[in-house]
């Protein structure tokens, strides 16, 4: 499976934080969370189906203008299946934070099931 999830924050001018880009595909699915009012955005990652398993190709792209706040959590942790023989399941976070903005990346565990089965990758 190959899915993708996009975050664009954005400072409303106001003093807070708007999001322009909310969107994703099971498994990666975000929900804003949180009080609309504040500061700054809180965003959960939401398993929206079984995985990630075996050869999933999974891709988060984070982006924080200047000014935005912005905190994403994940709802729980994920479980990494075997599934089918192939390649390790691989989630890569890619998040561009601007001067002046600010992220909070707080998700939660991922547990393997076995050796091998899932790989993580982050770039900022």
């Amino acid at each position: 499976m190959r899915a993708e999830a996009r975050i664009v924050a954005e400072s409303d001018g106001l003093g807070g934080t708007r999001l322009t880009v909310l969107r994703g595909q099971s498994p990666l699915l975000l929900r804003r969370t949180g009080p609309r009012t504040g500061e700054g955005v809180t965003v959960h990652l939401v398993g929206g189906a079984a995985g990630p398993l075996r050869g999933d190709e999974l891709r988060l792209d984070i982006e924080v203008g200047p000014g935005a706040r912005l905190e994403l959590l994940s709802v729980a942790a994920q479980l990494a299946l075997p599934g089918r023989p192939a390649p390790a399941s691989r989630l890569t976070v890619t998040a561009t934070v601007a001067a002046g903005g600010s992220l909070r990346w707080l998700p939660e565990p991922l547990i393997r099931d076995s050796p091998g089965a899932a790989d993580r990758r982050g770039r900022l």
